[in-house]
């Protein structure tokens, strides 16, 4: 996740994630952007504090002999995680992640096809912290 050369505060880097999702599948890959926001101190050790984002479409496709499942919509992650240098590790992390999208199936009943269309409207926010080194 950390870019090969040296970074100063403000600067910007990117991160591919290949996601592994067939054609018309989406996302096949995932944009990360990470940006330095400075040093910060966090139960007295120096950290480095980047923030993190990411957008993506999301549009997942499923088909059988008698049913199909469409997931259209996106996802939207954003947040701040402290970095400790010095143990090499993430000490803490605030996360939150917005995840909208329409879901619309279909399936055969024995008499006719039945649709049925859900929206789903989801924020998870996650805090994690090292208990220790």
């Amino acid at each position: 996740m950390f870019p090969a050369s040296e970074v100063s505060v403000g600067d910007r880097w990117h991160h591919n994630i290949a996601v592994g999702l067939k054609p018309p599948n989406e996302p096949r890959r995932l944009l990360v952007t990470y940006r330095l926001e400075g040093k910060e101190k966090l139960e007295e050790r120096a950290c480095l504090r980047i923030s993190v984002s990411a957008q993506t479409p999301l549009r997942l496709l499923w088909r059988s002999k008698d049913a199909s499942t469409t997931v259209n919509g996106g996802a939207k992650l954003e947040g701040i995680f402290w970095f400790d240098p010095q143990l090499g590790t993430v000490r803490q992390r605030r996360v939150t992640l917005d995840i909208s999208y329409a879901l619309e199936t279909e399936h055969w009943d024995g008499f006719q096809f039945v649709q049925r269309t859900q929206f789903v409207n989801q924020t998870m926010e996650i805090s994690a912290r090292l208990s220790a080194p």
